[in-house]
């Protein structure tokens, strides 16, 4: 496989269309002999989406079910790859503990950041208002809306 992430990409979407196309016929070719059922409200969805979208309903379900196998295969594949590296060892396993404690300090960096651009946006808005003659600079609190 290329290491060209553009390559990489483009593979990646002529196997897309590919599988696409594949999928196509093999539904044409058994369309008689396939025939789903729905629940009376998956089917008045269906409808109102074929009736918004200006196509059949047919369509709109191989779409859907092209869609699932693109995504299924693509999703295989990398599990695959994931665990081949894995079992060669081009990467270790990070112990669970450790993924949930890189979790919680990227959390509290980002609420911790959060709070720091609210109180910035909080004294850039006093200032403001104060410059612009909504706010005395002995106020503490911002006027009140309403």
């Amino acid at each position: 496989m290329p290491s060209c992430p553009t390559a990489v990409t483009l593979t990646v979407t002529v196997f897309r269309e590919h599988l696409r196309e594949q999928t196509k016929v093999f539904f044409r070719e058994r369309a008689e002999a396939m025939e789903v059922h729905f629940t009376p409200e998956v089917q008045a969805q269906l409808e109102q989406m074929a009736r918004d979208t200006g196509r059949r309903s047919d369509e709109l379900v191989e779409n859907v079910v092209t869609d699932f196998f693109e995504d299924f295969v693509f999703t295989r594949g990398t599990l695959d790859r994931r665990y081949d590296d894995l079992d060669s060892g081009a990467i270790r396993p990070i112990p669970g503990d450790e993924v949930f404690a890189r979790l919680r300090a990227k959390i509290a960096a980002r609420r911790a950041g959060h709070r720091r651009e609210g109180t910035n946006f909080i004294r850039k808005l006093k200032l403001i208002l104060t410059l612009s003659g909504n706010l005395s600079p002995k106020t503490t609190s911002l006027p009140q809306t309403g």
